[in-house]
């Protein structure tokens, strides 16, 4: 009697369920993901509702502290517009002030600077 070679006949046998494992696999995995987005996304949705009944008596408080938060960013926007203004100001001022260091040509040159000799103090 001939016996068949374990090897070669194990390997041309097909998964010992008789289908394709991967595809299963891929199907599987793709419907559980799914149902995870699904529950996590109705989750979400039943939490932000439970959270918005906002008690009626909180309203009013919330408009004057709503008004008052206005003020104090319209307030602080002319302060930051006065800083630009101040900025602009002192720019101008020195820029006026300094001698202009460019040269015949367009370039810019160093400006002079006098070196103090450390042997002379």
């Amino acid at each position: 009697m001939h016996q068949p070679n374990p090897s070669k006949h194990a390997s041309t046998e097909g998964p010992p369920s008789g289908g394709d494992d991967w595809a299963e696999g891929m199907a599987f995995g793709g419907f559980f993901a799914l149902v995870g987005v699904a529950l996590v996304t109705a989750f979400r949705r039943f939490r932000r509702r439970r959270t918005r009944a906002v008690p009626a008596n909180l309203l009013p408080e919330s408009a004057q502290r709503l008004e008052r938060v206005e003020h104090a960013v319209e307030a602080i926007a002319v302060e930051v517009e006065r800083i630009g203004e101040g900025q602009r100001f002192v720019t101008r001022l020195l820029s006026e002030s300094q001698a202009p260091l460019v040269g015949a040509h367009g370039i810019a040159q160093p400006a002079a600077v006098a070196h103090d000799d450390p042997a002379k103090r």
